[in-house]
């Protein structure tokens, strides 16, 4: 009986010191998506560099031991002459797991390889990204406007035509498609709009914007690639504005009404009133 307890005893050290002396398995990182296109930034304020650039972006990037144990995000050209990047963390609040690079364009074309490695020197699969083959510079949207200076505008905007086969004597055609993203400060998107077909109008709905808080508002048109079926090249064009209150009920519980929001109030009502 007492050589089995002794038994026992040495088989439980010799499990327990195994487990100690054995690191704890966990899968690799990893990056689900990644795509290239280019991007005619327009003037902002949120500090987005303006001009044609090259928009190279990883989604997804994840470590099991949280994201502060990502090392490096690198995305290697697959096409000869192309540059290879180092992408960073864009750090937003709606999509913690992407990260990206935008320079400038200046001829850029091919496919690249997104690799993600931690500190544990462990490397994820490759995402392979789409095909830049047809780059483009699609114009900025003309008069975009807001309806009013509430918390439910309507955005406008003139439908863009670019010429996509780099041929003066054929007609520009449309963009595909159109987006309105609304942004209250550098990578902190709070709203998107669903895609627009030949729609030039958006209206904000209901409890999205507040009152006194800075909003910008960003249209975005659309170069799909048919083949491929991924954006290709897009245009940003954006107006900023403060919302205000229309309604007492505009207000946030949690702002503090002060004496211009009243003013503002009542200098909105009173031309309400107006015939």
């Amino acid at each position: 009986m007492r050589k089995i307890i002794h038994l026992t005893v040495l088989l439980a050290v010799a499990l327990f010191l195994s487990i100690g002396l054995c690191p704890i398995a966990h899968s690799d990182p990893s990056v689900s998506g990644g795509i290239v296109l280019t991007s005619n930034m327009g003037t902002n304020d949120l500090g987005i560099p303006t001009g044609h650039r090259f928009d190279l972006d990883a989604r997804g990037v994840t470590d099991p031991l949280g994201p502060e144990n990502v090392l490096e995000v690198i995305a290697t050209a697959l096409t000869a002459g192309q540059p290879d990047y180092s992408l960073s963390g864009y750090l937003y609040l709606s999509e913690p797991e992407h990260y990206g690079v935008f320079p400038p364009y200046y001829g850029q074309l091919g496919r690249w390889s997104i690799t993600v490695r931690n500190h544990q020197e462990e490397t994820s699969t490759p995402h392979i990204t789409n095909e830049l083959d047809k780059p483009l510079l699609i114009p900025l949207a003309e008069n975009v406007q807001l309806s009013d200076n509430s918390i439910t505008p309507t955005v406008t905007w003139d439908p863009v035509f670019f010429d996509d086969d780099l041929n003066p004597t054929t007609p520009d055609i449309e963009v595909d498609f159109y987006r309105v993203r609304f942004e209250t400060a550098l990578f902190n998107r709070i709203h998107i709009s669903p895609w627009l077909e030949s729609e030039y109008s958006y209206i904000v709905p209901y409890g999205i914007l507040r009152v006194g808080q800075f909003t910008s508002v960003r249209v975005e048109a659309y170069d799909i690639d048919e083949e491929q079926g991924n954006v290709e090249n897009k245009s940003n064009s954006f107006i900023s504005f403060v919302p205000e209150p229309l309604f007492l009920g505009d207000i946030d519980v949690d702002h503090d009404v002060d004496a211009s929001d009243l003013a503002t109030l009542a200098a909105n009502f009173g031309k309400m009133k107006q015939p």
